[in-house]
């Protein structure tokens, strides 16, 4: 399933927080920062490294 298509399904109330973080296969705090994000017309946020808080 396309990752955006879970997060878009998640924000009309169809999965709760708990079940998007399973299909996206993502721990709690990567899914909220995630969540947190909006998205970019033009540009895919999904193929961009990984940048870990210190």
């Amino acid at each position: 399933m396309d990752k955006r298509k879970v997060i878009e399904a998640y924000r009309r109330g169809l999965f709760s927080v708990q079940e998007c973080g399973q299909l996206l296969g993502l721990e709690s705090l990567q899914l909220r920062i995630l969540l947190s994000k909006e998205p970019h017309s033009g540009s895919s946020h999904w193929n961009r490294p990984v940048r870990h808080i210190k």
